[in-house]
């Protein structure tokens, strides 16, 4: 059975594990958004939330791991007139494209390295990283953008 967690996880926003209390949400902070975590003696922290949520999915053993943003798909040179959107990509090719500043700190890059955090962690398993309004076409014929290991 396949177990899918998305990146979105401010949508359940309370969990209480072992006496800790979490929430990942998004926005706030800044503009970045990210994990809240207390714990005894209640020292509070802030945690990217793409990193936070791909951190979940390890831990819940997730085949898959989907975080949404505003876009489809990612993009190599993105906004210039020779864009590139990224359909399937392995992590070579993804590390690549970030040792080429190809991803916006604070932006995209964020979900990218969580992604491949996900699939370096979890072989078996795939990243997607696509829009809300795309999720539909993501599960009728694999659209987004969907990274494996290899």
């Amino acid at each position: 059975m396949c177990r899918a967690i998305a990146g979105v996880l401010y949508h359940l926003p309370w969990w209480r594990l072992a006496g800790f209390c979490c929430e990942c949400y998004r926005g706030g902070l800044g503009k970045s958004g990210g994990l809240l975590c207390s714990a005894p003696p209640y020292t509070e922290a802030v945690i990217d939330k793409d990193f936070a949520s791909q951190r979940l999915a390890e831990l819940v053993e997730a085949d898959l791991f989907i975080v949404l943003t505003g876009v489809d798909y990612v993009f190599v040179n993105y906004n210039k007139p020779d864009q590139e959107k990224l359909e399937h990509v392995n992590v070579a090719q993804l590390e690549e494209y970030i040792k080429q500043d190809q991803f916006a700190p604070g932006s995209m890059l964020p979900k990218v390295e969580a992604a491949i955090a996900f699939v370096n962690g979890r072989p078996e398993g795939k990243a997607v990283i696509t829009s809300l309004e795309n999720l539909g076409a993501l599960i009728e014929s694999e659209s987004g953008t969907i990274i494996q290991k290899d």
